[in-house]
């Protein structure tokens, strides 16, 4: 069966990756479903074949990025084209989904104009001049849904192609407005909004019986989105006062507030440090999501205890190791490698990389074990982008190799030209240039 799905008009990259592993989530390969040619960025509409509507409202029921999934019947390049044949294609779907007690609605939809009241009346009694409705009119929560779908493309163009089908499934659009920051007990600088974090839980695949880490967890707001999604979700970080939250009394709130909040299980929530992991999770994690700390907002930081050092047994209890700066590149080797090891075969990894000047989709740090998915990129400056990263892993992690594993990983940061260690002084030096031409227009 053929559907549309018409995306949201934001994340424009990150659409695909997105539909592509809810894809995967019910069992189904991309390439068998749509061909990658018929999808255009500039326009919402993507025709997908899918097994039933059951599987459509799973993918909707996921997706952040969808507004609606429709079962398709027809397009035009006008009003006039579909009107031509509108006839002889409604009798091919309306005796499947209409009978005399079926009440029903039309709607009309548009992308990238507005159209009157008065044209939507022309446009419906139209169609209706064309095909038989035998069940009453209903204009709230009606049985059937059909909806006529414009594709203005820009602002100022003329209609491109316009949509005939029936309405399955809505997409997870109140995400934004039902997970809210501003409204969420306990939040950070550097707390995730929902839409991406939610994006990020589909990117790994989250799903019931799946178990999810964040290395980096801070607030909690990626895992709020994972253990939504029905996962078991560990979350770790090197600053304890974050994980336990820093006031104290009535007023006191933590990660686990926000989990509270929202009626979710709670995590599991351990002091570590990702350059010296104290815990096994060799080949048990189905997926990591976690957004590194560069030193822009938030600056990285790592024990600096050598091997063998133990603090004087009356000090041992409650002890905190020293820290010291965590170098933003070693970051990156470090998570790479650290996923290698932990994740299954197949796991994933999604983490958010920020990156400045031109970079292709293929330019991001690499590890052997670990296979690139998805590059999606999200403007933030005129030069700085956040791109979200999801990669897979393909090959079991040798413990022989680790060095080597390092070093290559280090070589393609090289190579890529995404060395973060002087990342904090060019954001804010572009940002001088960028107040200064201001200044002299």
């Amino acid at each position: 069966m053929k559907y549309l799905i018409q995306f949201s008009h934001s994340y424009f990259q990150f659409r695909i990756p997105e539909l592509n592993s809810l894809l995967e989530l019910n069992g189904l390969q991309p390439s068998d479903c749509y061909k990658i040619e018929d999808y255009h960025e500039e326009s919402p509409f993507l025709i997908v074949s899918l097994p039933s509507d059951d599987v459509a409202k799973k993918i909707a029921s996921r997706a952040v990025l969808i507004k609606t999934i429709q079962e398709y019947w027809m397009n035009a390049p006008s009003f006039e084209n579909l009107l031509e044949r509108i006839a002889s294609v409604s009798q091919e779907f309306l005796p499947k989904c209409s009978t005399n007690q079926t009440s029903w609605k039309l709607d009309v939809d548009s992308f990238g104009k507005s159209i009157s009241s008065t044209d939507q009346k022309k446009y419906i009694q139209s169609v209706l001049d064309k095909i038989n409705l035998p069940g009453p009119i209903q204009m709230k929560h009606p049985d059937l849904l059909l909806v006529l779908s414009f594709d203005c493309g820009h602002i100022g163009e003329e209609i491109k192609q316009v949509y005939f089908g029936r309405f399955v499934a809505s997409g997870q659009r109140t995400i934004n407005r039902d997970y809210d920051l501003k409204r969420r007990k306990y939040i950070g600088p550097t707390s995730t909004c929902a839409e991406l974090s939610f994006l990020m839980s589909n990117q790994v695949l989250s799903r019931p019986g799946a178990v999810m880490w964040d290395c980096f967890a801070g607030t909690g707001s990626l895992l709020v989105a994972s253990t939504a999604h029905g996962s078991h979700c560990i979350g770790t970080d090197i600053d304890v006062r974050v994980l336990k939250g820093i006031k104290k009394g009535k007023k006191a709130e933590s990660v686990r507030s926000n989990f509270s909040q929202y009626g979710l299980r709670f995590p599991e929530l351990v002091r570590a440090d990702l350059s010296a992991l104290p815990l096994r999770f060799r080949g048990l994690i189905d997926g990591i999501l976690c957004d590194p700390p560069y030193g822009i907002r938030a600056g990285a930081r790592k024990t600096c205890s050598r091997v063998g050092e133990h603090p004087p047994t009356e000090i041992r209890e409650g002890h905190i190791p020293r820290t010291e700066v965590y170098d933003p590149d070693d970051v990156i080797v470090d998570l790479l490698n650290v996923a290698a090891k932990t994740l299954v075969l197949g796991g994933r990894l999604a983490y958010l990389l920020p990156t400045f000047g031109e970079h292709g989709e293929k330019e991001v740090p690499e590890h052997p074990c670990l296979e690139l998915v998805s590059n999606s990129e999200e403007k933030l400056q005129t030069h700085v982008s956040r791109r979200l990263v999801t990669m897979k892993k393909t090959a079991e992690y040798e413990e022989n190799k680790e060095e080597e594993y390092k070093e290559f990983c280090r070589k393609s940061i090289k190579r890529n030209n995404i060395s973060y260690a002087n990342l904090k002084e060019f954001v804010y030096s572009k940002k001088k240039e960028e107040w200064y031409v201001c200044l002299n227009e």
